[in-house]
């Protein structure tokens, strides 16, 4: 039998007393596990609600329009050589003198100051003025153009042969009205004209007059 003594707390004595301290050793173990367990998920839990409340590196924006440009950069084409000047106007203000730097290609950067709207103004040779106003989301990169490049040419032959009975002492041939020659019974006559097809006028001219329309 387990005998009780007062005020005393049971002692676990004899074979059932033994089987009944080793049910209770049982169940505490299980419920440290069961803790260990609640722990260890409510850390889980934790750690997702901080990454979902951006505790951790938020990623980079995707999509989206990008802010404008705080500066323009003005680029004029000018292979001839034709550029006199250029100015920049930002938002509503004065005009000011742009310098440019360049050869063929010349470049000139300016900063807007915070301003959406700009203008910009060049000058070639030929007093012609050209103005660009746009805002910098608009157009950041303007580009205009004084001039552009000698197109190629390949040289050609026009080889005329004339009737004696056309032409007199002192009479041309000329092609396109430009290139002459001394007329006679066959004239040969150089030229350097861009690739391709094209017309070619060929007359017979005496003095400042065309005596006859010889090829078309």
């Amino acid at each position: 039998m387990l005998r009780v003594s007062p005020g005393r707390s049971s002692p676990c004595r004899g074979k059932r007393a033994q089987h009944t301290c080793r049910g209770s050793g049982q169940g505490s173990e299980n419920n440290e596990k069961t803790d260990l367990f609640l722990a260890l998920a409510l850390a889980l839990a934790l750690s997702f609600f901080l990454a979902a409340c951006g505790g951790g590196t938020p990623p980079p924006p995707s999509g989206g329009t990008p802010p404008p440009p705080s500066s323009i950069t003005l680029t004029v084409e000018d292979p001839m050589g034709s550029f006199n000047a250029a100015a920049y106007q930002v938002g509503s203000g004065s005009w000011q003198p742009l310098s440019m730097s360049g050869t063929t290609t010349k470049t000139g950067t300016f900063n807007l100051n915070n301003q959406a709207k700009y203008g910009v103004a060049v000058r070639c040779s030929s007093l012609v003025v050209q103005v660009i106003q746009a805002t910098a989301s608009e157009l950041s990169n303007p580009k205009l153009a004084c001039s552009s490049s000698t197109p190629t040419t390949v040289p050609f032959t026009v080889n005329v042969s004339v009737n004696t009975s056309l032409f007199e002492s002192g009479d041309s041939v000329c092609v396109n009205g430009e290139a002459c020659l001394p007329a006679s019974s066959s004239v040969s006559i150089g030229l350097n004209l861009e690739p391709g097809n094209q017309d070619l006028l060929v007359t017979l001219s005496s003095g400042s007059s065309v005596a006859a329309v010889l090829s078309k």
